[in-house]
């Protein structure tokens, strides 16, 4: 299963570096998500989002959402991020 282009939803991000050197290596690539959804948002996810900002000018919201609001999300659902709120969305 990819992440790209997913809206990627995480109870947060552990670790020292691996973590975010691996979220860094996946957007720099092209294969990263589209957005981090986090229970718990800590800077290691920040730092990995800037550090791809620096590096391409491109980047993807971070967005700290509810545990209640993850374990409601549905797999293969299509949601939009629209602040200060995550909207269900159609295919279009």
């Amino acid at each position: 299963m990819s992440i790209k282009g997913t809206l990627l939803v995480l109870p947060g991000i552990k670790g020292s570096t691996a973590g975010p050197g691996a979220l860094l290596e996946c957007l720099y690539a092209g294969n990263g998500p589209a957005a981090l959804l986090l229970c718990e948002v800590e800077s290691s996810a920040i730092i990995a989002v800037t550090a791809y900002e620096a590096l391409t000018e491109a980047s993807i919201p971070v967005v700290e959402i509810s545990t209640r609001t993850a374990t409601a999300l549905e797999s293969g659902s299509y949601w939009c991020i629209a602040p200060p709120q995550l909207k269900a969305a159609s295919k279009s």
